[in-house]
């Protein structure tokens, strides 16, 4: 199959677009994938996410950090301004009065990044004991100790202005298929001193964080998509490749003892093979999605991921029902909820 691919530009905005979730979703249940993220469709429900709110306001906190880590360097002037432009005038200048106010760099850049997370408009639900405001600081402080900024340095091209901190991926991918785009955002591409690679770093957080969590990294989808779209980011003039990069894993609550867990750094590799039978999977989605998009109810049902995470999925209720019924619900009993991930906006 002939593959064209490209950055997307302004003019293909009205070209359909698949993320990492909208496609895990799709192969995990077609129906649920479907209905959840290509119509943007969910049960009508009130109440928080909280582990979206808090991998949110941790997001903050590591994007904050890899900005003031660059503050006392040649991009100064360039981290200020782009810092500005991410977290807008007002909430930059109270973050940069804690970093000002700092003694040495280190507790500069962690004064700076819980600034962040202090301003980011997150607050405790009494229901939940372990997403509590004081148990993100605490595990973002330890993070903050823990992560190596003298090596893992933010990519910088000069030229252009460009920081590789929270990265926008909208690549053009056209095929026999058809055409689509592969977005995303990528939390950041490292030039990294220790090694002298260019490395892609994603940030995750979770409720248990160890080294099974940490071996999944080693195929996922996610990572290998990210490391194939950030070689069309960087500098055409760099001669260097992107083909590894580290997984953060920070648990939230940490656990007593952080040398044994709770905060990992695990280094991924991907190679020709691995980024081909990605892109067979990123194809054989927007198969899926082509075929099914005006007629959702006909997507398969896969029932092994009922259960999945060892909880019910919400849409039980929805897939137990008859097709009238089915369609009827659709249109009174769900409410839009679509995410665009290169603006971070709800519709």
């Amino acid at each position: 199959m002939d593959i064209s691919i490209r950055l997307a530009t302004k003019e293909d905005d009205n070209v359909d677009w698949i993320d990492h979730t909208k496609g895990s979703a799709i192969n995990t249940c077609p129906m649920w994938g479907m209905i959840r993220y290509v119509k943007g469709l969910t049960p009508t429900a009130e109440g928080r996410n909280l582990a979206l709110e808090a991998g949110s306001a941790c997001h903050e906190v590591f994007a904050a950090a890899r900005y003031a880590s660059l503050f006392n360097g040649m991009h100064h002037d360039l981290a200020i301004i782009k810092g500005t432009q991410h977290f807008g005038r007002d909430r930059f200048d109270t973050m940069h009065v804690a970093f000002r106010n700092a003694e040495t760099h280190t507790e500069a850049i962690t004064n700076f990044s819980l600034e962040a997370l202090h301003t980011s408009g997150y607050y405790d639900d009494p229901r939940d004991k372990r997403r509590t405001l004081q148990n993100i600081e605490d595990a973002c402080r330890a993070y903050l100790q823990h992560h190596n900024f003298g090596a893992w340095t933010p990519y910088v091209d000069k030229e252009t202005g460009f920081i590789g901190i929270e990265v926008p991926i909208n690549l053009l991918i056209e095929c026999d298929l058809g055409r689509f785009r592969f977005v995303g955002k990528v939390d950041a591409i490292i030039d990294n001193r220790e090694n002298g690679c260019i490395e892609v770093h994603e940030n995750k957080t979770g409720s248990r964080i160890n080294d099974a969590w940490a071996m999944s990294f080693h195929m996922s989808h996610q990572v290998t998509g990210y490391i194939f779209a950030s070689k069309f980011i960087i500098s055409p003039k760099e001669r260097r490749d992107i083909n590894s990069g580290v997984v953060h894993g920070l648990q939230i609550p940490l656990p007593r003892n952080v040398e044994i867990g709770g905060i990992v750094a695990e280094r991924v590799t991907r190679s020709d093979e691995n980024i081909d039978r990605w892109m067979k999977w990123l194809l054989d989605t927007y198969k899926t999605i082509e075929t099914y998009k005006d007629r959702v109810l006909d997507s398969p049902l896969y029932t092994h991921s009922c259960n999945r995470y060892f909880q019910p999925c919400m849409f039980i209720p929805f897939c137990t029902i008859s097709r009238d019924e089915q369609e009827a619900m659709l249109t009174d009993e769900f409410r839009e909820d679509k995410w665009n991930p290169l603006t971070n906006e709800v519709a």
